[in-house]
């Protein structure tokens, strides 16, 4: 049956039986995409009787009339082919599967690490949503536009980042459909994404980050002042991600070094990161001894991320919410901290390579995006370069 899936289709046709045989045959004139012309085409039914033999003829001229009318999709194709192979008592073929079958079939297929296989598992939960009733329509039906707007509700509620891997897992999805030869294309491959370079955090200036040790001494408890005072200035002087931080205690600190194995990077068996402290702060750090104080911070939710951007409020520096979708980010976070030591390595002229080493940046490109250069120094910069000859 190959022929009805190269869009050669039938006009009209007719039955008729061969000389010494029993099987009746379809004389059809078909449109041949590929030649682009009309053409007669004979094909066996396989059928030995004459009602099942013109039941099938009578298919042929249904999908021609659908294709004239630009009606004929796979999926009626799929249907019509299905009962053209009934009536000449053949087994059936099945159609392209669904989505979310293409993506559970992904994922049981995968060899990955657990938290790997959480990720994905994710991911295939949102494609799955958006899809809604269509994620069990055929892979197929999804085109280049579902995608773009795919992508387009998950930017909406995610960073560009985030919303780009999600991309990426649909992308996964369908090649995965193209390796069974579900399907002949990748419709996300041509989705236009946005910008997921863009700045989305902002930096601390020096100032503010006296507002914000000045708010702590004055309106913490002892204990909780005391643990703030100290996260703040690790955030501050090593620009690393909170997460990392928390897991700080005075077993990382060996004289004036802090000693770090970064979660994403334990993960993978990434590198343990040593950096030299102010000898203050590594005091400070090993006689505090861990940072369990922070989960029951003012707001007593033990979201350590929700109490910082607290106390910038309490700072008087605005943190610049920002809605994305059903939640709110806020321009300025805990991360803030993490742009502003990039920022300041690079204002100060350390080499690339050694500022990516203390914040522990793979990619060059990932560390670039961290850079704020400051408009001012821009146009003095551009100012100096101009005024020589």
């Amino acid at each position: 049956m190959e022929w009805l899936f190269c869009a050669i289709l039938c006009a009209m046709a007719t039955v008729f039986k061969r000389k010494n045989s029993d099987i009746w045959t379809a004389a059809f004139r078909a449109w041949d995409a590929r030649k682009g012309k009309w053409i007669w085409k004979q094909q066996s039914t396989g059928a030995a009787d004459e009602a099942a033999a013109a039941g099938i003829a009578a298919k042929l001229e249904q999908a021609s009339a659908a294709a004239k009318a630009g009606t004929l999709t796979r999926e009626r194709a799929f249907r019509l082919v299905n009962e053209i192979l009934q009536l000449a008592g053949s087994e059936s073929i099945e159609p392209s599967p669904s989505l979310s079958a293409v993506a559970a079939d992904l994922l049981a297929a995968l060899s990955i690490a657990d938290v790997t296989r959480r990720k994905y598992e994710s991911q295939r939960t949102k494609l799955v949503e958006w899809a809604g009733k269509r994620a069990d329509e055929p892979i197929t039906s999804f085109t280049v536009a579902d995608m773009q707007d795919f992508y387009t509700d998950v930017r909406k509620r995610f960073s560009g980042t985030t919303a780009y891997d999600h991309l990426n897992f649909a992308s996964m999805v369908f090649n995965r459909a193209m390796a069974h030869g579900h399907c002949t294309a990748n419709p996300t491959k041509a989705v236009k994404r946005g910008a997921t370079g863009a700045v989305e955090k902002l930096t601390f200036s020096r100032g503010e980050q006296a507002a914000i040790l000045r708010a702590v001494r004055r309106q913490a408890k002892p204990k909780i002042r005391k643990a703030w005072q100290c996260f703040v200035s690790l955030g501050w002087h090593t620009g690393h991600r909170m997460q990392d931080l928390l897991d700080v205690t005075k077993a990382s600190i060996d004289g004036d070094l802090l000693t770090m194995q970064p979660r994403k990077k334990a993960q993978r068996g990434g590198r343990t990161v040593v950096l030299p402290l102010p000898c203050w702060l590594a005091a400070m750090t090993r006689a505090l001894g861990d940072f369990k104080a922070l989960n029951h911070a003012d707001n007593r939710n033990g979201r350590v991320s929700e109490d910082f951007v607290q106390w910038l409020v309490k700072a008087g520096i605005d943190p610049q919410p920002v809605e994305r979708g059903n939640r709110v980010v806020h321009l300025k976070s805990f991360h803030s901290y993490r742009h502003s030591m990039q920022t300041r390595l690079t204002s100060a002229g350390v080499s690339g390579e050694l500022a990516r080493l203390v914040t522990d940046h793979d990619s060059v490109k990932v560390a670039r995006k961290y850079v704020h250069a400051e408009i001012q120094g821009l146009r003095e910069a551009l100012s100096k370069a101009r005024a020589r000859r």
